[in-house]
């Protein structure tokens, strides 16, 4: 109750810790006897208790057990703000994620929409560019950018010589 909003009551504050699975006696407990998960969601559940139209996190489903990841997802899909999520993790990003920001080699990109969608907009360009005809590539007209042509000596009687090598070689 210290850390949370005057505005709560302790109502309040025991259906946040439910819905982060602590239940009964769970609310009593010290934080120093928490395990991992526990702390975790308990993080969680802190971070929603302040009011913000912004959260960030940075891969939130590192080491919660399945339960806690479902309790997460339900938080994120309860909170009514923005949520900027930064993860490796597909599942979270199928059932959360509304926008997907890439970045690959420099360049980001938008895509409306969870991250299945987002992959299979994905396919559909690289199948495209695939098949979509490769224009030549045309050397430039400029003599600094010719490639050498190498000199053919011939004998005598005409027949060809080795050609010359470049110096450079």
């Amino acid at each position: 109750q210290s850390v949370a909003p005057v505005t709560m009551t302790t109502t309040d504050l025991r259906k946040l810790l439910g819905r982060f699975r602590f239940t009964a006696d769970d609310v009593l407990k010290q934080v120093s006897v928490l395990s991992g998960g526990e702390k975790g969601r308990l993080a969680l559940a802190r971070l929603l208790m302040t009011p913000a139209n912004l959260l960030v996190l940075d891969e939130p489903t590192n080491h919660l057990d399945i339960p806690g990841r479902e309790v997460l997802e339900a938080a994120l899909l309860a909170f009514g703000g923005t949520v900027l999520i930064a993860s490796h993790d597909r599942f979270l990003l199928d059932r959360v994620a509304t926008r997907i920001v890439a970045i690959d080699r420099g360049r980001l990109t938008q895509s409306v929409g969870n991250y299945t969608a987002y992959r299979e907009r994905l396919a559909a360009a690289t199948r495209t560019a695939i098949a979509a005809p490769v224009a030549p590539i045309v050397p430039p007209d400029d003599e600094d950018f010719a490639a050498p042509t190498p000199r053919v000596e011939s004998s005598a009687d005409g027949r060809r010589l080795r050609p010359e090598r470049d110096e450079r070689q």
